[in-house]
């Protein structure tokens, strides 16, 4: 025969009905987390509802995070639109210095090479 010893701390919460629960802190706080019930011993209900305190600061940390989406995506952007800006000014430099943007080759007169070899339309 074997014989095991088990000590338990519990917390006595009086409920609404006059009567009292005695629960662990680990059943306290998945009663807290799932906004759980539990039953006094005649039958009435009892349970963790979420607090004013609670909503405020799940509301906080929602916008928080909204924010930080709204910033990042606004970087990303800014990024994008950087890069672009550094190709096209890229272009116009080549185009000036009369270099074809399609076969990379330099001509003096690089407006009848564009139009005679890489016309729209054709």
């Amino acid at each position: 025969m074997v014989t095991v010893e088990k000590t338990v701390s519990l917390t006595i919460i009086p409920l609404h009905c006059g009567h009292f629960a005695a629960l662990t802190k680990n059943e306290i706080g998945h009663l807290q987390e799932v906004h759980g019930s539990i039953f006094c011993a005649y039958g009435h209900s009892w349970s963790y509802t979420e607090t004013e305190t609670d909503r405020l600061r799940h509301q906080l940390a929602t916008a928080e995070e909204r924010a930080n989406g709204e910033t990042s995506a606004r970087l990303i952007a800014e990024a994008t639109l950087e890069a672009e800006r550094s190709v096209r000014t890229k272009q116009a430099k080549r185009a000036d210095a009369g270099v074809c943007l399609h076969c990379h080759r330099t001509f003096r007169q690089l407006q009848r090479h564009m139009a005679s070899k890489h016309a729209v339309g054709r």
